[in-house]
């Protein structure tokens, strides 16, 4: 089965997407939303999974270490996906994930704009690699 991971943001929701055998992961194109809407949010990232949807049994959520607007959001996000899925819902730690994944697209050459339009999906492919990293650990 897939893995998803989500970082959630106040407009914008980077995605990462695991293969079926869980040994590649793929940055996807970011959910853009001028407001929050549970449901239009919702209703986007089917349409973008649509292909996929029902490969996935697991979304790896960032989360915040604070209380703020985008915590809200994220818990928004976890209750949603628990009550119209089926899938397992994990919160992981998403500290310097924008850090680290600007440093990722600067490794591989991005700059400017292009590195801007992925920041958000490379920022969940990192809580994927940080994920299946802690799987393999506890699973040894």
């Amino acid at each position: 089965m897939r893995v998803l991971a989500l970082d959630i943001g106040s407009k914008k929701t980077g995605i990462a997407l695991s293969s079926l055998n869980q040994e590649i992961i793929f940055p996807l194109n970011k959910l853009v939303l001028k407001e929050f809407k549970g449901n239009l949010f919702f209703e986007m990232l089917k349409k973008q999974l649509n292909r996929v949807w029902e490969e996935i049994d697991t979304v790896v959520i960032g989360k915040v270490n604070q209380d703020n607007a985008i915590a809200d959001l994220i818990d928004q996000v976890t209750r949603l996906l628990k009550a119209w899925t089926n899938w397992e819902v994990i919160l992981i730690s998403e500290t310097n994930s924008t850090v680290d994944s600007r440093a990722l697209l600067n490794r591989a050459g991005y700059r400017g704009k292009k590195k801007a339009n992925k920041v958000d999906s490379y920022a969940a492919l990192l809580f994927l690699f940080d994920f299946f990293k802690t799987e393999v650990l506890v699973n040894f």
